[in-house]
């Protein structure tokens, strides 16, 4: 798996990954929260105030790595933990790309993806909701090639327009997409 904690936050105006979740970090909570998911290597790239943002990590038992060409956009984070991914497991039939800032994700929700993997033998597993695509989504080993030759602040969306029978939706609820303060208070008054 790998999580993507690079970016500059700057819709938030501050570094969100630094956000206070139940006493902790919104990044350590998204870790804490899906590290008992059966995905190995588990990857978290920061870049942006990397830091800043990697003492509210804590001991996660997660490989750290940084991109250090962040200002790219999400591609240049996407490149750096597949290849960081890959060269911790050469041999890795895939890969699950997730965002740091969907509190609401949890080793359920990655353990779904891995089981409609499995039972559908989709290259492609997306979270959806409402019909959309969204993060977390699973990569299998087939579009390597792809995501590694990703440019820009585009993401993978691109990949899976371009192979929309290979996708395969799995409906999730209560993901959260937290970039702005509005989004956060928000979030924290779901959980009170």
């Amino acid at each position: 798996m790998v999580l993507l904690a690079g970016g500059a936050s700057t819709r938030m105006r501050m570094q969100k990954q630094l956000l206070v979740i139940a006493g902790k970090t919104m990044l350590r909570h998204v870790i804490d929260a899906t590290l008992p998911a059966s995905v190995s290597p588990y990857v978290v790239v920061l870049g942006s105030e990397a830091r800043a943002i990697r003492p509210g990590m804590g001991d996660a038992a997660v490989q750290i790595v940084v991109n250090d060409d962040w200002k790219e956009g999400i591609a240049s984070s996407i490149r750096c933990g597949l290849k960081a991914a890959m060269g911790l497991d050469p041999g890795i039939a895939g890969v699950i790309i997730a965002l740091a800032d969907q509190p609401g994700l949890d080793a359920r929700k990655i353990e779904d993806l891995v089981q409609a993997r499995k039972t559908t033998g989709r290259g492609i597993v997306s979270a959806s909701f409402e019909g959309m695509l969204l993060p977390p989504v699973y990569f299998s080993a087939a579009y390597f090639p792809e995501l590694l030759a990703l440019k820009g602040d585009e993401g993978a969306k691109s990949i899976l327009k371009a192979h929309p029978a290979d996708v395969q939706p799995v409906p999730m609820e209560n993901l959260w997409d937290i970039d702005t303060s509005d989004d956060y208070t928000a979030f924290m008054e779901s959980r009170s």
